[in-house]
């Protein structure tokens, strides 16, 4: 899935799209380090995308490159580090809904 950024702008078209791809057993990787933005509703879109990827066993992962905006937003979030699965290197992120 080519997405180039998740903001107020985008962000309706965008969960649509991650929630037709998000079926049973589907796993979906963003690779964010050529994303422009990634406001606070990009990162409501993710949360809800993880939600429903653990609802329908699928899976979504988000990389975590310096050239991101998605590192930044997330240390702004009031996501615990419970709630964030990183894999061993911190390139990508697994987001645990509570």
């Amino acid at each position: 899935m080519m997405v180039s950024e998740i903001t107020i702008a985008n962000a309706k078209a965008v969960a649509s799209q991650l929630d037709k791809a998000l079926v049973a057993g589907a796993s979906i990787r963003l690779e964010t380090a050529r994303w422009t933005a990634c406001d606070m509703a990009g990162m409501s879109v993710l949360i809800a995308a993880f939600r429903t990827a653990q609802l329908r066993k699928a899976r979504l992962q988000v990389t975590l490159e310096d050239t991101s905006p998605v590192p930044a937003i997330l240390a702004q979030s009031a996501l615990t580090d419970d709630q964030l699965k990183r894999d061993p290197d911190g390139v990508w992120v697994d987001i645990i809904p509570c």
